[in-house]
């Protein structure tokens, strides 16, 4: 038998596309349009899946900066309570600021306080009485007043006011009734430097 020649290739075998004719050569890029589609179908689903990893599927330290787009991770998309310190290498602490400017000089220290009394005051007529109690040197008064040591009967002396006099004595004023009273002013001192 003699082999067939191309001429007389049977219509189920292979044959070029310019042994097809125009309206062959139409439905090959057809189809290789429609193998294309499909494939880039194909590809948008496998896109679609990868987008559906969890945790499970990163492996521990696997993941860098680089691995993500910039601002992709907002506060939104972090769960409330799931970061710590121990989750972050950097430090939260800014950079040094510039210099303040200088501040006021601060109120001296108090290094002691003592409570002093003066001489008591007495009196039996009727009128103002004048108590003072003085601190030592360096010391400044912050509180004072005079305490009733004694009082004839039905004799009730009251405090008129009480204040400080300069820096370091205090002075208290009593009205005085008829009759026997005596007061013994103090006063609170406070060294200060």
């Amino acid at each position: 038998m003699t082999p067939l020649s191309n001429h007389h290739a049977d219509h189920h075998g292979p044959a070029s596309a310019s042994a097809l004719g125009p309206r062959g050569r139409r439905s090959l890029a057809f189809g290789a349009a429609g193998l294309v589609a499909a494939v880039l179908v194909g590809g948008a689903g496998g896109a679609g899946a990868a987008g559906l990893l969890t945790g499970k599927n990163v492996r521990d330290d696997s993941l860098r900066s680089a691995d993500f787009r910039n601002n992709s991770i907002g506060a939104a998309k972090i769960r409330n309570g799931s970061m710590s310190q121990k989750d972050i290498d950097f430090d939260l602490t800014g950079d040094q600021g510039a210099p303040g400017d200088i501040g006021q000089p601060g109120f001296p220290g108090i290094q002691g306080i003592i409570r002093r009394t003066g001489s008591p005051v007495s009196s039996s007529t009727v009128g103002a009485l004048r108590v003072t109690a003085n601190c030592g040197t360096g010391q400044i008064a912050i509180s004072g007043g005079a305490q009733l040591d004694a009082a004839g009967p039905g004799v009730l002396p009251y405090i008129l006011w009480s204040t400080r006099v300069g820096a370091s004595a205090w002075q208290t004023y009593i009205g005085s009734p008829d009759g026997f009273k005596q007061y013994t002013p103090w006063v609170v001192c406070a060294q200060v430097s």
